[in-house]
């Protein structure tokens, strides 16, 4: 239980360590009005995906039992991914699309800029739905510390990232920091096909289909800018 626990809590705790980059490093190159809008993105992004937070706990339990049955563990694992991503992408699509509407009438145009960062960061959100599930049966193969370091390699890329592109990008550079931070998802995905072989193919494809419409909207406004 101590073995289990302590990774876990840790790799737990690592994660929460990427919520200290918005007000630190945000903060200090680009000043708290910039914070503010970025923290709005993150807040609408990840509540719309906050389901995927209980499909990670929910899925240690239920893939705990099938431990021991190695084709419906890795059947049951194919089949919550696909049902998350087909759940969260389009709640994510809906905000890019009607977030210019929802945002200029609910809080006003001044938070209109937290749109230019919302795609890079529902992206995140989505890839991490997809991991998160992953990591999820890693705690139950007892492959706790893979995630660990995966998880201490997002934050890393994370700060690091914004602290490069933030000064150069303004607020789109925490977004493109979000993207590069997905890299570091390689490490969970090594450890699961190393020991279970789960067809990706349709979930990339989706998750691909998603973030085009994603960006949609910030690519038209660019355009029309131009």
């Amino acid at each position: 239980m101590c073995s289990f626990g302590i990774g876990m809590t840790l790799s737990m705790r690592t994660w929460q360590l990427r919520t200290l980059v918005n007000p630190l490093l945000v903060g200090k190159c680009a000043g708290t009005e910039a914070v503010a809008f970025v923290a709005l993105a993150i807040r609408i992004a990840e509540a719309l995906g906050t389901f995927r937070l209980a499909a990670g706990r929910i899925a240690i339990a239920a893939l705990a039992r099938l431990q021991g049955q190695h084709e419906k563990f890795q059947s049951a694992l194919e089949g919550a991914l696909f049902l998350q991503v087909i759940i969260l992408g389009p709640l994510l699509c809906v905000f890019a699309l009607a977030g210019p509407f929802l945002l200029r009438h609910a809080l006003g145009t001044r938070w209109m800029p937290s749109l230019a960062v919302y795609p890079f960061i529902a992206v995140g959100v989505l890839v991490n739905s997809i991991y998160n599930l992953q990591a999820s049966a890693l705690f139950v193969l007892e492959r706790q510390w893979t995630v660990m370091r995966s998880y201490a390699a997002h934050v890393l890329l994370l700060g690091t990232g914004t602290w490069i592109l933030l000064p150069h990008w303004g607020i789109i550079g925490y977004g493109l920091a979000e993207l590069v931070a997905c890299c570091s998802y390689y490490a969970i995905h090594r450890g699961v096909r190393g020991t279970l072989h789960i067809s990706c193919r349709r979930i990339a494809l989706l998750a691909a289909g998603f973030t085009v419409v994603l960006f949609l909207p910030l690519m038209l406004s660019l355009s029309l800018r131009s």
